[in-house]
């Protein structure tokens, strides 16, 4: 286990582990790193959760880390995964684009062995040095020292952390508010150190707070349903403490008025994301790891061995195949052949992968093969009804007409489909049970563009002469035939 410099707590020197969540890091993750390295307090070890990084992440951790581990599906999980592997008696989630200062861990150990508290709340500010924005989100946080609503206690006992059933996975907006919130519920005894936490990861642009803030809505409503009028309390634009700080706001009157631009921007991401969440919760298509997906009209098809083919970042299905390395598990040139046995999956999936093909037929026959009698075969694509993708580069997923190249000759497009084109495909390849239907890509686990969040929020799609050109996408789903001879040997 690596160490840092030697501390006076004298004979009682618990473990704490640092537990630091990632996903494409790279940019601050060593001088987070090497932070918790200077710390001042010796027994510490370094626990990074990645989630599958596509960046250097994970060669930087591995030469800080004690430990270097891949899950979790968002933040939350990825930190109780990190606890769950930790040895220490006291855990610290610290964020990868943090800076920590060089007494947080021996004030945070001594509070806790000499005081009796059970957590400890670390102040957080921002460094202003990085943009007028970031400037705006400093003033902010500092008038929350010292506050008793808004913080949240990021050390805490390791056995406490786990009776309390450690970070609420549901959560991407107010997870350390939850947590904190309940240790309090608990009775437990929450400090704070002086020390501080500096937030290096600031927004640039406003566009950035808009769109972080939209996300955050988009889970802000179940933070709300299980923290009452408390969670009611901690996200109102009307704090105590913007009051107890006025003559702070009074000080700097640009930042204020920065502060309130701020303010009504991450306001109204959040009511947008939480009704992009709303319009969305009776989801089309639920796609995981758990090998299984669930169809609009509410069957279920069971699936032994998930291949996933498709485009970009994707996580889900048991085995990953594309073209380049990226998040999968088997690189292969997918348009060639697939490099796999006879009927071997349960289930294949294929999720905006179709558009990049120069012969999608025989990508298609190729599917069929390696899928199993009875296996379900899942493909998500372009429309050709959708007009953005007619109109201009950026409004849909690209510019089809010619091959459009978002991101160098990999990122070509040169087909785009109907529900007709599709039917005749699967039916052409022998599939039986075909189902073709209208998906925007939030229903099938990708992330939509403006104007298909947009037309989503009006509602337009529901209109139904104006859905073939207001949803972006198509699902369709077919079943490989079991014959008659496959089915009295199972039978057997």
């Amino acid at each position: 286990m690596k160490t840092s410099a030697s501390n006076s707590l004298g004979e009682r020197t618990p473990l704490v582990s640092v537990v630091i969540p990632t996903l494409n890091s790279e940019a601050y993750l060593e001088d987070c790193l090497m932070s918790i390295r200077k710390q001042t307090y010796s027994r510490i070890e370094i626990i990074v959760v990645d989630n599958h990084s596509e960046d250097k992440t994970m060669s930087i951790a591995s030469r800080y880390a004690d430990l270097c581990l891949v899950g979790g599906k968002e933040r939350s999980a990825q930190v109780n995964f990190g606890v769950k592997r930790a040895s220490g008696e006291f855990v610290y989630r610290v964020d990868s684009d943090c800076i920590v200062e060089p007494n947080v861990v021996i004030e945070a150990v001594s509070k806790c062995l000499e005081e009796s508290y059970d957590a400890i709340c670390v102040p957080n500010t921002s460094d202003n040095r990085i943009s007028y924005w970031a400037a705006v989100r400093k003033l902010e946080r500092d008038c929350y020292e010292g506050d008793l609503l808004n913080v949240a206690a990021r050390f805490i006992r390791k056995d406490v952390f786990e009776s309390i059933g450690g970070f609420d996975e549901n959560l991407v907006a107010g997870e350390d508010y939850d947590l904190h919130n309940r240790l309090l519920k608990h009775g437990l005894r929450i400090g704070e150190v002086r020390s501080k936490e500096v937030h290096m990861g600031e927004p640039m642009q406003l566009s950035e707070i808009a769109w972080k803030y939209y996300n955050y809505g988009k889970t802000i409503m179940r933070f709300i349903r299980v923290g009452g009028k408390r969670a009611i309390a901690q996200i109102s634009p009307f704090r105590p403490a913007f009051i107890r700080n006025r003559k702070r706001f009074a000080a700097n009157i640009k930042l204020t008025i920065g502060f309130i631009v701020y303010q009504m921007v991450r306001y109204m991401a959040t009511s947008i994301g939480a009704a992009q969440a709303w319009f969305d919760s009776g989801t089309k298509v639920n796609n995981s790891n758990s090998g299984s997906f669930s169809s609009e009209n509410g069957t279920r098809e069971s699936v032994a061995g998930v291949l996933n083919l498709g485009c970009g970042h994707q996580k889900y299905g048991d085995v990953r195949v594309d073209r380049y390395r990226g998040s999968a598990n088997v690189v292969a040139d997918i348009e060639t052949n697939l490099p796999f046995t006879d009927e071997v999956f349960g289930c294949v999936y294929s999720r905006f992968l179709f558009e990049h093909l120069r012969n999608p037929g025989s990508v298609l026959e190729e599917m069929v093969r390696v899928l199993k009698p009875g296996g379900v075969l899942f493909l998500v694509t372009d429309n050709a009804a959708y007009p953005p993708f007619h109109i201009t580069p950026r409004l849909g997923s690209g510019f089809h007409a010619k091959g459009y190249r978002g991101l160098g000759e990999s990122d070509r497009h040169y087909c785009l489909f109907t529900k007709e084109h599709l039917e005749n495909h699967f039916q052409h390849v022998g599939l039986e049970k075909v189902h073709v239907e209208y998906a925007s890509a939030d229903d099938v686990g990708g992330r939509s563009g403006p104007a298909q969040r947009i037309l989503r929020l009006l509602r337009i799609s529901k209109v139904g002469i104006l859905t073939p050109f207001s949803v972006a996408n198509i699902l369709a789903t077919g079943t490989k035939p079991i014959t008659d001879s496959q089915r009295e040997k199972a039978s057997r």
